[in-house]
């Protein structure tokens, strides 16, 4: 179980560079890369899939909802930057979650996000 953006990154870190900061621009990438994929995974478990596709029944498009639940991340973050105190769902969290929802979109798009999960 990973609970948010703090924990996908140290994990990452760990997996990736064996805990060391990315001294590289590539490494950073690949470090965010993979805390954004564990991350995706692990919220994919606990949730499902129902926060995007479950839309349907109120009349609204999946890809609509996730604009929707994206615009919420982005109104935080303006909220942030005009001096707002965003508590444990900061920036980092807020860019990550723009970040998972930007994948999932993609996924929708190319019709993978009701591919099912592996077993763990």
């Amino acid at each position: 179980d990973i609970p948010d953006w703090a924990t996908a990154i140290k994990i990452s870190t760990e997996e990736v560079l064996g805990g060391n900061k990315p001294e590289t621009f590539e490494e950073a990438c690949n470090v965010l890369g993979n805390a954004l994929i564990e991350l995706l995974i692990s919220k994919n478990r606990k949730y499902g899939k129902g926060n995007i596709l479950g839309s349907e029944r109120f009349g609204v498009a999946p890809k609509q909802a996730l604009m929707i639940r994206e615009n919420d991340k982005t109104e935080r973050i303006c909220n942030g930057l005009k001096g707002a105190d965003l508590g444990l769902e900061g920036f980092v969290e807020s860019f990550g979650d723009k970040a998972g929802y930007s994948m999932i979109g993609i996924m929708l798009e190319l019709g993978w996000y009701n591919l099912p999960l592996k077993e763990k």
